[in-house]
C-alpha cells in the first residue's frame, strides 16, 4: 500500500431518499444509476476493497501502533475509511476502494437502470437514453406519492429502442480450450456444459480469445459442479478467470440469441 493514491467510489443502497436527491442530484434535476454490484466488482483491476459504512457517534480510536502492524489491507482500509457520523446514516453508504485513483473501467453491463429525478429536463432524459441505447437498461422517473413526501419510481419507456447491441462481438475459442476428455469419469455427464460456457465467455465484451474451459476440482462436488473459464482480454492481454455454476451457465446460455 506504500506510495499508493487510493480511489474512493461512494454508493448508496437507496434510490428513493429525498435528501440524497437534494444533495447529490442537482436538487432533483439529475439522475441515479443502479448497478449490479457483482458485475461492477467482477473485473476490477488492480485490487479493490468494498464494505458498508459504519455509522457511529463516537470517533473511532485509530491506534497508530495497530495501523503500522496491520497486515490485513481490508481491515486497515476499513479502520481508516469505513466510519462516518451517525447523522449520515440516511445515506446507507457502500464504499468501493481502488488502489489507483482516477478513472476505472468496469463491465458496462453492470448498469441496470437509470432513475431520473422529479425535475430532470426532458431533453436531458432524451440525451441519456440516446447515449445508452443498445444496453438493455431500464428507465424510471421519480414521483411523489399522493399526500406524502415519500418518493416512488415509475418505469418509463425507452425512447431509443434498438436491436443493435452495444460493444457486441464473438471471440474465437483457442484450439483444445474445450476438451471433454479431461473431465473425470464421474463428471462426464456434465461435459456439454464446457461448450456452453465457452459460448458464453466468447461473448464477454472484453474477450479477445477463450483460453481454457474446465471443471474446478477445488470448488466442485458431484451435487454442485463448478466450472471455470479463462480468457484473454482485448485491451491488455490479461488472463481473466471466471467461475460458473450449472445454474448460472444455463441461465446465461439460454439468453444467447445469435446462434
Amino acid at each position: 500500500m506504500k506510495d499508493t493514491k487510493l480511489g474512493i467510489f461512494s454508493l448508496s443502497k437507496r434510490y428513493d431518499d429525498e435528501l440524497l436527491w437534494a444533495h447529490y442530484a442537482n436538487s432533483h434535476k439529475g439522475f441515479c444509476i443502479e448497478y449490479d454490484l457483482d458485475r461492477l466488482l467482477s473485473k476490477q483491476n488492480p485490487k479493490h476493497h468494498f464494505f458498508d459504512i459504519k455509522y457511529t457517534n463516537e470517533i473511532p480510536n485509530l491506534d497508530i501502533s495497530k495501523i503500522i502492524t496491520q497486515d490485513n489491507p481490508d481491515k486497515l482500509i476499513k479502520m481508516m475509511l469505513g466510519f462516518k457520523s451517525q447523522r449520515w446514516e440516511y445515506e446507507n453508504e457502500l464504499r468501493i476502494i481502488t488502489e489507483n485513483q482516477g478513472l476505472n473501467t468496469y463491465d458496462y453491463r453492470a448498469v441496470k437502470a437509470i432513475y431520473f429525478g422529479l425535475k430532470t429536463p426532458e431533453d436531458e432524459i432524451d440525451q441519456v437514453m440516446k447515449t445508452l441505447q443498445g444496453r438493455k437498461i431500464k428507465y424510471f422517473q421519480m414521483h411523489l406519492k399522493p399526500n406524502s413526501f415519500e418518493f416512488e419510481a415509475k418505469q418509463i419507456e425507452d425512447k431509443f429502442p434498438t436491436h443493435i447491441k452495444y460493444q457486441y462481438s464473438i471471440a474465437p475459442i483457442a484450439h483444445l480450450a474445450v476438451d471433454p476428455s479431461v473431465l473425470k469419469l464421474e463428471y462426464q455427464q456434465f461435459s456439454p456444459y464446457l461448450q456452453k460456457l465457452a459460448e458464453i465467455i466468447r461473448r464477454e465484451p472484453d474477450c479477445n480469445e477463450v483460453s481454457y474451459i474446465d471443471l474446478s476440482l477445488s470448488k466442485s462436488t458431484l451435487d454442485n459442479p463448478v466450472f471455470f473459464a479463462q480468457y484473454e482480454t482485448k485491451e491488455n492481454g490479461l488472463q481473466i478467470t471466471l467461475h460458473y455454476s450449472l445454474e448460472k451457465i444455463d441461465q446465461e446460455y439460454n439468453q444467447i440469441d445469435d446462434f
